[in-house]
């Protein structure tokens, strides 16, 4: 409850991120101590063909493997994520989006590497912070 009131109390994006990925630790924790095997949904046939959805459908298998905790979900949404097509740039280069999707790329690279569930949660909590920024900048 501590970890959501966080994220619903978060004075910035960059706060709710990385206080979201507690949570999901926190959920995980609670799947670890009663040895629960969490069942997600069957993973649909092909991947999204579009970038942005892409990217959700990776995000998502990660989130699914930091809540989980599953190694296979986590695992397949960071590959994913580091073998995706991130090519948003602004015209002037000013918005940074660049510098984002460079730390996605990096992040994700870096998160197939990872082991432990703390460490993951880590790096999910920057990863949305960055995804956050960059559709923050471009809706704007």
């Amino acid at each position: 409850r501590e970890a959501a009131r966080k994220v619903s109390t978060a004075e910035d994006t960059v706060a709710a991120a990385r206080s979201s990925a507690f949570l999901g630790r926190q959920c995980a924790r609670c799947h670890e101590a009663g040895a629960t095997r969490v069942a997600f949904a069957k993973l649909p046939d092909g991947k999204p063909t579009t970038q942005m959805a892409s990217h959700g459908w990776a995000a998502a298998r990660m989130w699914e493997g930091l809540i989980g905790p599953d190694d296979n979900r986590w695992l397949l949404g960071a590959r994913q994520l580091a073998d995706a097509k991130i090519t948003i740039t602004a015209e002037d280069g000013s918005l940074g989006i660049a510098d984002d999707a460079s730390r996605v790329k990096l992040l994700a690279k870096r998160a197939v590497k990872l082991q432990t569930q703390d460490e993951r949660s880590l790096l999910y909590g920057d990863l949305l912070a960055t995804c956050a920024h960059c559709h923050f900048v471009i809706r704007d």
